[in-house]
């Protein structure tokens, strides 16, 4: 009878842990350092590339299995290996800012996570037409 209330109260405590700080997270669990990259202002044809970083904060192997961007203008590259608990990778987006305009697109990871199966991260900004100015001499 003490093994069950001993078991059950040690269930009960870590459900009380799981997500507060110091606790811990059972399962793979997916934490990232930011969920919008905000682009601000680019000029057409700008740079459009951004990361973000992805960080296994549970306890066992996370697997990234799919990222997908909304639209064929938000392309992602994430990496099927497993990541190790207290890891990282990258998640690497590139939108296309041949379109003049504000945007705000998404990208959907999939992935093992306990919590969190399935993640959306979004990028937005606004592409400006490109200076036609010349430098003066």
């Amino acid at each position: 009878m003490k093994t069950i209330s001993l078991s059950i109260l040690l269930f009960f405590f870590a459900i009380a842990m799981n997500g507060q700080p110091g606790g811990f997270m059972l399962g793979p669990q997916l934490s990232v350092d930011h969920e919008v990259h905000d682009y601000g202002t680019v000029e057409k044809g700008g740079n459009g590339h951004c990361k973000f970083i992805v960080t296994n904060t549970g306890t066992e192997p996370l697997i990234i299995s799919k990222c997908e961007g909304s639209c064929g203008c938000t392309v992602p590259e994430c990496s099927m290996k497993p990541i190790m608990p207290n890891e990282h990778s990258e998640i690497l987006v590139k939108y296309d800012t041949s379109r003049v305009g504000p945007f705000q697109k998404s990208v959907t990871v999939f992935s093992n996570c306990a919590s969190t199966p399935i993640l959306e991260l979004r990028v937005k900004g606004q592409v400006a037409a490109a200076s036609t100015q010349r430098p003066t001499p």
